[in-house]
C-alpha cells in the first residue's frame, strides 16, 4: 500500500464494481486523465496487480493526402485512359495530364493491366479494367472518414491492401490504422490488495519545494515514499539499421563467393543507374526506388555520344540485339 501511487489506487478501485474492464473505459470510470493511463497501467502490470485477459483489435481505413488528391481529380490511370479513348495519343502529350512523379508508374500499371498498348511512342486504348473503376469508387466511399475495415468487401480490402501506404517513403493512397483495446482483470495479488484500499485517498506529494517549506503547507500533505525496488527505465542504445545489416551480410556473402567489389562516386548519372541497365524512362520503378537528385549541379559532364546513341537505339527498337526494344522515343 505504501508504494501505490494515488493514480494506481484510483484505477484499482474501479475493479470493486467490475471483474473485467476495457482499457478505453478506465479513464471514464476512474476519473484519471487518458494521457496518464498508459503510465499507470504499466506500473500496475509491473507490480503484478493487473493482467491482460484479452485484446480487441479494430482496423480503420483513411485516405492519405495523395489519396484525397486522387479522390478529387481522379486516379492518374483513369485520366490517361479518358484521353486515349478518343484515339492514340503521344506519350509526350499524356505526360501533361499527370505529374512526372506519377506518370511512369501509371503507364506501367496500365500496360500491366492490358489497358493500353504503346507503339511508336503512342498509347492506344484497349480496355477499361474493373480494378481502376473499383479503386476510384473506394476513394469516394471513404472520403474524409476513418472507414471500418470489417464493412468493406473482400475485393475492396484486397485493393486497399495493394494500394496502402507501407513503411518507408512509398506513397500509398490508403492508410490502414490498427486500434488495440486490451481487457484487464486483477491478479490474485491485486484482488487481495483491493480489499485493503481506503475509501478516501489522501493527497500526496513527491517533491518538497521551497514554497511548501516557506508557508508550512508541507504539514498538510503526505510525502510519497520512493520504491527503490522498481526496475529502472531501460536505456535505449544506438544500433545499426536492419536494412544496413542486411546489405552488409549480402556483401560478405558475395565477396566470399569470389565476386569483386567495385567502387563508384557518391553521385552517379541517372543514365548509368537506369538507362544503361535497360530500364525504360516511363517505368514505375524509377519512382518506387529511393532515387535522390542533387539540386546543384543539375547536370553532369557530357557523356560519350556514341554510348548515348547506342543505349537510345536499344531502348527505341532493340538495335542489333534481336530485341524489339521498348518502342518509345528515348529522351536524351
Amino acid at each position: 500500500m505504501e508504494h501505490l501511487h494515488p493514480l494506481e489506487v484510483k484505477v484499482l478501485r474501479v475493479f470493486k464494481q467490475h471483474q473485467q474492464i476495457v482499457e478505453s473505459k478506465i479513464p471514464e470510470l476512474s476519473g484519471i486523465d487518458p494521457k496518464q493511463l498508459p503510465k499507470v497501467i504499466s506500473w500496475l502490470l509491473t507490480k503484478n496487480l493487473l493482467e491482460v485477459t484479452a485484446e480487441n483489435i479494430t482496423r480503420k481505413v483513411r485516405l492519405t493526402e495523395l489519396g484525397k488528391q486522387f479522390r478529387d481529380t481522379g486516379i492518374p490511370e483513369l485520366r490517361i485512359l479518358d484521353a486515349v479513348k478518343k484515339g492514340a495519343r503521344p506519350l509526350s502529350e499524356l505526360r501533361k495530364l499527370v505529374s512526372d512523379a506519377l506518370f511512369g508508374k501509371a503507364i506501367g500499371r496500365l500496360k500491366q493491366l492490358g489497358a493500353i498498348t504503346i507503339t511508336d511512342d503512342k498509347a492506344s486504348f484497349v480496355k477499361l479494367p474493373d480494378e481502376l473503376t473499383s479503386l476510384q469508387n473506394i476513394l469516394t466511399k471513404i472520403g474524409d472518414t476513418s472507414y471500418p475495415w470489417d464493412k468493406l468487401s473482400p475485393m475492396e480490402q484486397a485493393l486497399i491492401t495493394q494500394y496502402s501506404r507501407k513503411r518507408g517513403k512509398q506513397r500509398g493512397i490508403f492508410r490502414v490504422d490498427e486500434y488495440r483495446d486490451r481487457i484487464f482483470s486483477l491478479t490474485p495479488t491485486g484482488k487481495q490488495l483491493l480489499t485493503q484500499l481506503p475509501e478516501e485517498i489522501s493527497e500526496e506529494i513527491s517533491q518538497l519545494t521551497p514554497d511548501l517549506l516557506r508557508d508550512g503547507s508541507w504539514r498538510t500533505y503526505k510525502l510519497r515514499p520512493y520504491n527503490l525496488m522498481l526496475p529502472p527505465k531501460p536505456i535505449v542504445v544506438g544500433h545499426r539499421h536492419p536494412y544496413s545489416l542486411f546489405l552488409s551480410k549480402v556483401r560478405q556473402k558475395l565477396l566470399a563467393m569470389g565476386f569483386e567489389e567495385m567502387k563508384g562516386p557518391l553521385v552517379e548519372y541517372e543514365f548509368w543507374n537506369m538507362d544503361a541497365l535497360y530500364m525504360p524512362q516511363f517505368h514505375p520503378a524509377r519512382q518506387i526506388h529511393d532515387v535522390y537528385f542533387v539540386k546543384s549541379p543539375k547536370y553532369g559532364k557530357p557523356l560519350s555520344l556514341h554510348i548515348l546513341e547506342r543505349v537510345a537505339a536499344v531502348h527505341r527498337n532493340g538495335a542489333d540485339t534481336g530485341s524489339k526494344g521498348w518502342r518509345y522515343e528515348f529522351d536524351y
